[in-house]
């Protein structure tokens, strides 16, 4: 009989910060806000830290007893159509699949405080992330 070399990842888990929890687990994610930061996120990790400890943004993640595989901000958005949760960064190595459940467990936590939509502010290559959103329009930026 032949042994199988595939290590099997252990289930992960899907878990959003508490406001007072940031600080006590800050060194089990920030590397992940680090690289998202130096990939073009709009945010410091140290904002982040400030926005989730003043309930101005949540930070949502995927963990396992190996560690913490991929972490996704939100913030709550008072538009003229109603409340949106925008997605404003995401970063790990969590399979698509884990993924997946995740961000539709934002959109189901979003629908529970009354939010009519869930938006994306990233990358162009997000769009295939979830054939459900659809491109609505362009950010364009001009350095100075």
């Amino acid at each position: 009989m032949i042994e199988s070399a595939i290590r099997v990842q252990p289930a992960l888990r899907m878990f959003c910060m508490a406001a007072d929890q940031v600080d006590a687990c800050w060194e089990d994610f920030a590397h992940h806000l680090e690289r998202w930061a130096a990939l073009g996120g709009d945010f410091t990790p140290e904002e982040v830290r400030c926005n989730v400890r003043e309930s101005r943004q949540q930070l949502w993640g995927l963990q396992n007893e190996e560690g913490i595989h991929g972490v996704v901000v939100t913030e709550i958005l008072a538009t003229h159509g109603g409340l949106t949760c925008l997605i404003v960064g995401a970063c790990g190595s969590a399979p698509k699949a884990m993924r997946q459940r995740l961000h539709d467990e934002i959109a189901k936590w979003a629908k529970s405080i009354g939010c009519t939509r869930v938006r994306i502010h990233g990358r162009r290559g997000w769009l295939r992330f979830d054939r459900r959103y659809r491109q609505t329009g362009i950010t364009m930026e001009m350095p100075l």
